[in-house]
Order: C-alpha cells, then sequence, then structure tokens
C-alpha cells in the first residue's frame, strides 16, 4: 500500500497503524523508529506522537518521551484528551491498556 500510493492522504494513518501493530507486538524499538519517521514527515499529525512517546517510555528513554508529550499536549491538547483522558471505544479496548503502560512509562500522570 505504502508503495503503491505514496502520496495518499491516509498515508500518516496507515503509517501510524504500522507502528501501532509493532508496539502491540513488542517491537517498541521498530514501532519508535516508525512513528520518528512519521512524527518527522508529518509533524502535523498527531496520532504518532503518542505511540512514539508510549515507544520510548517503554524502551526506558522517558526524557525523550515526556519531550514528545509535551508537544503532543500542547500541539493537539484535544487529540490527547480524546485518545489518553477518555475511555476508549470498544473497537480500541484492546491497544489502550498498553499505550497507558508505555504513557506512565514516559513520565505521564493520570
Amino acid at each position: 500500500y505504502l508503495r503503491l500510493n505514496p502520496r495518499d492522504a491516509a498515508r500518516p494513518i496507515r503509517l501510524t497503524q504500522i507502528a501501532v501493530s509493532l508496539y502491540l507486538d513488542g517491537g517498541y524499538e521498530e514501532a519508535a523508529r516508525t512513528a520518528k519517521q512519521t512524527v518527522r514527515q508529518y509533524p502535523k499529525h498527531p496520532f504518532a506522537y503518542r505511540w512514539l512517546a508510549a515507544s520510548l517510555g517503554q524502551l526506558g528513554r522517558a526524557g525523550e518521551a515526556r519531550s514528545v508529550l509535551q508537544t503532543l499536549q500542547t500541539n493537539s491538547p484535544s487529540s490527547f484528551e480524546m485518545y489518553v483522558r477518555r475511555p476508549p471505544p470498544k473497537y480500541c479496548s484492546v491497544e489502550y491498556a498498553p499505550m497507558l503502560d508505555g504513557l506512565r512509562k514516559a513520565g505521564w500522570k493520570e
């Protein structure tokens, strides 16, 4: 998909979905790398920041993770509020607890 549609408007969403998949499989380094690439290419797309921070938290890189969280909360507070502070919709419940675990390790306090 990514190779066949390099200019697709949904590309940052698809890259973030890859990062989420890697994260949920325990591939935190690969998830962080993919999310970091997404953030670099699409800095205004907020979803990848959350998974980058969670991945860095799981890797014990709390300083970097806190910086990413701060950027997300500053640049897109509504995204942070919607996807972190609120209970998830049922279709997202599998990824919610592992994401919160990574964000807590990143230094996020509820």
